[in-house]
């Protein structure tokens, strides 16, 4: 696996290893084992004995495996069941959450790499491609990356809090997925000490956020960032309740 490094659109550099051409050809094969598996239920089901089923209902059958790719990677974000199981998965290349639209364009030029060429254009593009893309990757901005198997609850961008937790900054609910994600990422960056630019995203981040909640604290930059992003997750319970 290659090592990758997505370039946020906060300029923040984030590490990771590229999935492998066989972590991919593996993924591909589990989710058309499940495609396969789908069809050979449904003539089982509904078409056995039937004689010739109408063209209509050949074509709406056909659809779930055609859009699994789409749906899967849409609504499981990033994952389809295949990439689940070999813990890969879709990210874009500026760091921000991949789109409905990222999605469809990956799907639209996979059918067209993995069934009009037989996959032999995917395979190629990825081995001489630096960042594992495919066409539908690179048409998309995106790439496939390995998940890392150290992520736990608290290094997503909501923070292990207690239920009996009392906000100090109550217009922290005012913020957005996007601000708290920003605010985890810095978190974070600020833990490496060879980040030589970490002071001031930091301080930057903290201005932002102040402005935001319209808030003057005394606290320490990184004590103040974390006691938003606790107050922000446990706020937002409370309203998703």
């Amino acid at each position: 696996m290659s090592d990758l490094n997505i370039r946020t659109t906060q300029n923040i550099s984030i590490h990771y290893k590229a999935a492998s051409v066989g972590e991919r050809i593996g993924a591909f094969i589990i989710d058309y084992l499940i495609q396969i598996i789908y069809l050979f239920g449904i003539y089982t089901a509904m078409f056995n004995g039937l004689g010739s089923p109408p063209r209509w209902m050949i074509i709406l059958f056909l659809l779930p495996p055609v859009l699994y790719p789409l749906l899967t990677e849409y609504f499981l974000g990033g994952q389809t069941f295949g990439k689940k199981i070999v813990r890969i998965k879709v990210v874009r290349l500026d760091g921000r959450e991949p789109t409905l639209g990222n999605f469809l364009l990956r799907w639209l030029l996979g059918l067209v790499e993995n069934y009009a060429f037989q996959g032999s254009l995917t395979l190629l593009t990825m081995l001489f491609n630096r960042k594992g893309q495919r066409m539908g990757d690179i048409a998309a901005g995106t790439t496939v990356i390995r998940v890392p198997t150290d992520i736990t609850f608290a290094e997503t961008i909501f923070a292990d809090v207690q239920t009996a937790y009392s906000p100090v900054f109550p217009d922290a609910v005012l913020l957005t997925d996007q601000d708290a994600g920003i605010i985890r990422e810095v978190l974070k960056l600020s833990e490496n000490k060879l980040a030589e630019n970490a002071p001031i995203l930091i301080l930057k981040t903290r201005r932002k956020v102040e402005e935001k909640l319209g808030s003057n604290s005394s606290m320490e930059h990184i004590a103040f960032l974390e006691t938003v992003l606790k107050d922000y997750n446990h706020l937002r319970g409370r309203v998703e309740d």
